[in-house]
């Protein structure tokens, strides 16, 4: 079985063949595509400094007199 590698382009994250990437590389950085390295920790948000929003509340819209 082929190795594959994970590509990344803001939130979308799309896995290729390890000779595909590596064959076509300027490809995936021109398209602003990069590589996921696998050991990197993902960000956490602890639940102390999260901000509760207010819903918002809407407005009756009166009609034209």
């Amino acid at each position: 079985m082929e190795e594959m590698v994970s590509l990344k382009k803001g939130s979308k994250i799309i896995k290729r063949a390890k000779a595909n990437y590596e064959a076509n590389e300027s490809h995936w950085k021109v398209r602003g595509f990069s590589l996921v390295k696998e050991n990197a920790k993902t960000n956490i948000a602890k639940t102390e400094n999260i901000v509760k929003l207010k819903p918002k509340t809407t407005k009756k819209k009166k009609g034209k007199k």
